[in-house]
């Protein structure tokens, strides 16, 4: 069956105004004589020559833009499902590290208070590297987790004032540790 005959048999699709007003644009599958599918877009138009009422039928193929309509959507349904399992994968994730990193936190809290016994010097500055390094960490997995809050719009943001000075040492010690190891003095200014 030709192009011509499936458009049309497709007639019935527009109602008894097709010679009042313009219809469309409708989309059709016509299936070709290769068994080959295409995709048609038809718009029709009344027009009046000669005081005889015509039909202006304009076909255009759209099998393209269908294909790339399914590619998009499978792209988009893709990436949909590659974030909720990135998403799942971070909540995932950081139970599983916070688990331990609180219990780092907890345990280097009671020995920077001395309930076990006295620390010299060096055992008190390790300790508390211990502790604030931990934090630092456990902040990171909690920055992340509010990352990916914000992607999918279940966190709203509150703006407030920050002392800058603290943000930057804090910011300093997982670097610090680094910067010994290279015999690098770091200081904020």
């Amino acid at each position: 069956m030709d192009i011509v005959t499936q458009i049309l048999k497709a007639e019935n699709l527009f109602d008894n105004n097709l010679l009042e007003q313009p219809t469309g644009p409708v989309e059709f599958e016509i299936d070709q004589k290769s068994g080959k599918k295409i995709f048609v877009e038809i718009i029709t138009v009344p027009v009046k020559i000669r005081n005889r009422s015509l039909v202006l039928g304009i076909a255009r193929d759209i099998t393209q833009r269908k294909h790339t309509e399914k590619e998009l959507l499978l792209a988009k349904q893709k990436a949909e499902a590659a974030n909720q399992a990135k998403s799942d994968f971070l909540t995932s994730i950081s139970h599983e590290l916070k688990t331990p990193l609180n219990a780092i936190i907890g345990f280097s809290q009671v020995l920077e208070g001395k309930h076990f016994g006295e620390l010299n010097d060096k055992q008190f500055s390790y300790i508390k590297v211990i502790r604030e390094s931990g934090q630092h960490l456990l902040d990171m997995i909690n920055e992340i987790l509010d990352l990916s809050r914000i992607e999918s719009g279940k966190m709203k943001l509150e703006l407030s004032r920050t002392n800058l000075r603290d943000l930057l040492e804090n910011s300093m010690i997982m670097i610090k540790q680094k910067c010994l190891k290279h015999n690098i003095t770091l200081n904020v200014n």
